[in-house]
């Protein structure tokens, strides 16, 4: 077994524990799953639990609690972003740091320990991360900083975002149309696209930041309720709380009328996720236990990238998309609502969806992966295949990541029986080491730790400590301002 790493778990190993947030990584391919005793990465398909890391909350700490509230992935390397609840103490490492709500923790699972750190005054609701930024959800702002030195490149102003809705482009060498509102030149040449409330309900801003432009999209009459983007940035997809049409826009035209609608359903719910396979296929997770795939086109031709052999082979599906042509819509676009082409269902209570990488289906057709709670609390995930001739999806996987049974889940299924059952983050939301872990280590990241402060307005400091000064696996308890806002002070360090 990998040093610092826990037992795989048995049956009853999650009997105490609580299931928080569960997300996917950046290409579908792999589970982050937050729990009150700490954190683990699946596989997805094949399915296997890679690794798990329980963290003991500290009884020495005023906050107490040891919760991890979220976990991001950075596609498969060792890199990952906490928010907790508490104070927490690595069993493996026998080291106490702080986790609370309103902090996030770059984690390195190499090392077993927490590199850097960012803190705010309100509770992290988001994280999104790429190769070379980070981008943190507020509950009115965002925030845009690099990853190689975490200086701060930009600051959102956004409309209330309890749900800490934030999206960006994760292809980093994408010429994507970006711009934006940004701050600084090196923020623009990234081409990154970033997607977020703006100011106004039910308004999407888009910051193209390759070309220095910032869009605003009416998205909905009614407040936001999930943002989706593809990975070169192109193409947005968003619902409102409604719940009951999801709109396709061109993120970079101003104020464009949506280029596609879908009908979810004639009922309220609460959209959970939303998720692209390629530009071909958005999935739509809610609360009404449903996932509903639709099929993207322009004036009803399929949007197929002919080098994509999965999208080749659905092309069959959608060579009648009046098939799944509902009604004309009310304006805007085609002017048509489409129906979904395939629904999935399995999972009572779904939290996030993603399509698998095509690479590691094995498959022809596109597998939809859906992760949730069943009845009895249990941290499930389906894998099923959608059928190429539009058919009903066939289920390829079914799997517990999170394991409750006997009395404690059967009192857990009583209670939701009795409230509508909790809504958890979908952080937005797996083997690892990879290449990827040189990138950071090249650039001088490791044991840097970074605090930052807000004063009334936003940022006023951004401080790189020396780790000689400090326990190299402990935070410091209390930053220190640097001379000027956004200024990095502190001896530069070198990869160990």
């Amino acid at each position: 077994m990998e040093e610092g790493s826990s037992p795989v778990s048995s049956e009853q190993d999650d009997q105490d524990d609580v299931l928080m947030s569960v997300s996917f990584n950046q290409d579908g391919g792999c589970l982050a799953v937050a729990t009150a005793n700490g954190f683990r990465i699946c596989n997805v398909s094949p399915y296997q639990e890679t690794f798990r890391r329980v963290l003991a909350s500290s009884a020495a700490s005023p906050a107490g609690g040891g919760a991890i509230g979220t976990v991001a992935m950075l596609f498969r390397c060792n890199l990952l972003c906490l928010t907790g609840g508490g104070a927490i103490r690595s069993l493996h490492t026998n080291a106490n740091f702080y986790c609370p709500p309103n902090k996030v923790l770059i984690w390195d699972d190499h090392l077993g320990r927490c590199i850097g750190e960012l803190s705010f005054r309100q509770c992290v609701l988001a994280v999104k991360l790429r190769r070379d930024r980070i981008a943190v959800a507020l509950r009115d702002r965002v925030y845009v900083y690099n990853f190689s030195d975490l200086n701060v490149l930009d600051k959102i102003y956004t409309s209330d975002n309890p749900n800490g809705l934030l999206q960006i482009s994760t292809e980093v060498s994408s010429s994507s149309a970006g711009a934006g509102s940004s701050s600084g030149s090196s923020a623009n040449s990234s081409g990154m696209v970033l997607a977020c409330p703006s100011v106004t309900p039910g308004q999407v801003r888009v910051e193209l930041y390759g070309m220095r432009k910032t869009v605003l999209i009416d998205a909905h009459e009614s407040n936001l309720a999930a943002l989706a983007l593809t990975a070169d940035g192109s193409l947005l997809a968003t619902a409102s709380e409604k719940g009951t049409v999801i709109r396709l826009f061109d993120a970079r035209r101003q104020n464009a009328p949506p280029i596609q609608e879908f009908r979810r359903g004639v009922e309220r719910a609460t959209v959970s996720s939303l998720a692209f396979h390629s530009q071909a296929w958005l999935a739509c997770s809610s609360d009404r236990g449903t996932v509903h795939v639709f099929a993207i086109t322009y004036a009803g031709t399929p949007t197929i990238n002919n080098n994509n052999t999965t999208s080749k082979s659905w092309s069959k599906t959608l060579s009648s998309p009046g098939k799944y042509l509902l009604k004309k819509a009310s304006g805007g676009g085609e002017g048509k609502i489409y129906s979904s082409v395939a629904q999935v269902r399995g999972v009572p209570h779904p939290m996030v969806c993603a399509f698998v990488p095509d690479s590691v289906a094995d498959s022809t057709t596109p597998t939809l992966a859906v992760a949730g709670m069943d009845e009895l609390g249990n941290g499930v995930l389906l894998l099923s295949e959608l059928a190429s001739d539009g058919g009903e999806p066939k289920r390829v996987g079914y799997h517990r990541f999170f394991k409750k049974s006997g009395s404690a889940a059967l009192a857990a299924a009583a209670q939701k029986s009795k409230k509508k059952p909790h809504q958890h983050s979908s952080a937005s939301p797996q083997e690892l080491y990879v290449q990827d872990t040189a990138t950071y280590i090249a650039h001088g990241f490791d044991n840097i730790i970074v605090r930052e402060e807000e004063d009334e307005i936003g940022f006023v400091s951004v401080e790189k400590t020396d780790p000689k000064s400090a326990a190299p696996s402990t935070v410091p308890s209390s930053p220190t301002k640097s001379d000027e806002p956004g200024n990095v002070r502190g001896q530069e360090i070198s990869a160990e």
